[in-house]
């Protein structure tokens, strides 16, 4: 069979021996034994683009360009020059062929030609890892790597980390009384954890949370396709949010539509914060209530500042207070009313639509506002 391979890579001038050759290649067991070789040959390259594929790359991200092209055998005999390999989700794998229309899939190439393509491509480990090392240099030129280390630690060797640092040889890992190089072995599993443990920090993040986790089915849908949309990091590509869900850990996870109408899974460490900035906001003004309507004669002014007051992370937990001194205030009013005793500050909370609507006038909603520092 090899010495087969060989004829077939390069294209056997001699008529007769190609007879020959045609003659051999008839036989069922040759083309059962070519279809499995070739097929496990696509299936070495699909794993290659599935393992570097990066949202980094934007509309590439699924791509890998040789340049040079490689040069290899057709099915036909003819010799032709691929210029670029992708992943496709209806045939595996796509071959970009200079001078042609088309793409190519593998069974158009000449038996065993695959295995050129293989020998060409890099060490996808290796992609990985040096994306991991400069994604872990622009964490500690952005962030405030110790204070994350310390709300959220890491451990190497059963030592804490207590700051990572970038340096030319690569990443330095810095404890208590000494400092290391940090092995490749741990570059994704740290550049892993540094990425959730911010996304962790943001406030869009905790409201996503918590408003999906009070969902039925943990998950939330725009209304519709193109409602929501952010752009991929380090790119110009615009993603549309089909939808966010929780899994069975109580992990975000986003599934986002690109142009091309594929669907991409984002976990937790391929989520950045300024993704969620849109679709907090939109769901803060579709899918969250107002705590007030005009409907009863209170100034509508006042009452947009409080229901965004409400709605806002920042002032949400300081209603409790207030509330709680306005319905002690009028204590019995609210229990004629409502048949309701505010007797803490989260009786006040539970409670807020009915003391705000049946019991506050403009003045009080004025006072609330004021008490909670609201600015906008």
């Amino acid at each position: 069979m090899e010495d087969l391979h060989s004829c077939c890579t390069f294209a056997p001038a001699n008529k007769k021996y190609l007879t020959q050759i045609l003659e051999i290649m008839k036989s069922e067991d040759f083309y059962a034994s070519y279809n499995e070789t070739m097929f496990d040959e696509r299936d070495v390259i699909q794993h290659f683009l599935e393992q570097q594929f990066d949202l980094r790359y934007g509309h590439q991200r699924d791509y890998w360009n040789f340049e040079p092209a490689l040069k290899l055998v057709a099915s036909n005999g003819g010799i032709v020059s691929v210029r670029y390999i992708r992943l496709d989700k209806d045939a595996f794998v796509m071959f970009g062929v200079e001078a042609t229309p088309n793409e190519w899939e593998c069974f158009k190439f000449a038996y065993g030609e695959l295995s050129k393509v293989i020998n060409a491509l890099p060490d996808a480990d290796e992609i990985v890892k040096k994306n991991a090392v400069n994604d872990l240099r622009e964490i500690t030129m952005n962030y405030n790597t110790s204070a994350i280390l310390k709300e959220c630690p890491f451990e190497v060797n059963g030592q804490q980390i207590k700051d990572i640092e970038g340096c030319k040889e690569g990443i330095k890992l810095v404890f208590d009384t000494t400092s290391l190089m940090l092995g490749t072995s741990l570059v994704v599993p740290l550049r892993d954890y540094m990425r959730v443990s911010i996304l962790h920090g943001y406030d869009e993040y905790k409201k996503l949370v918590k408003f999906l986790s009070e969902q039925p089915n943990l998950c939330f849908e725009p209304a519709n396709f193109g409602d929501v949309e952010f752009t991929i990091h380090g790119t110009d590509v615009k993603v549309d949010v089909l939808s966010a869900s929780l899994d069975a850990n109580d992990k975000l996870q986003l599934c986002v539509n690109d142009d091309n109408e594929e669907p991409i899974y984002l976990e937790e460490k391929d989520i950045r914060p300024e993704y969620l900035v849109n679709l907090v906001g939109y769901i803060e003004d579709n899918c969250i209530c107002d705590i007030m309507d005009t409907y009863n004669g209170h100034n509508a002014e006042l009452v947009r500042k409080i229901n965004k007051a409400w709605k806002n992370e920042e002032y949400h937990g300081r209603f409790g207070d207030i509330l709680f001194a306005l319905g002690s205030r009028d204590k019995q009013e609210i229990q004629d009313k409502l048949d309701v005793v505010i007797d803490c500050n989260e009786t006040a909370m539970n409670n807020a639509h009915q003391i705000m609507e049946s019991v506050c006038d403009d003045w009080d909603l004025e006072t609330i506002l004021s008490f909670i520092r609201y600015e906008e």
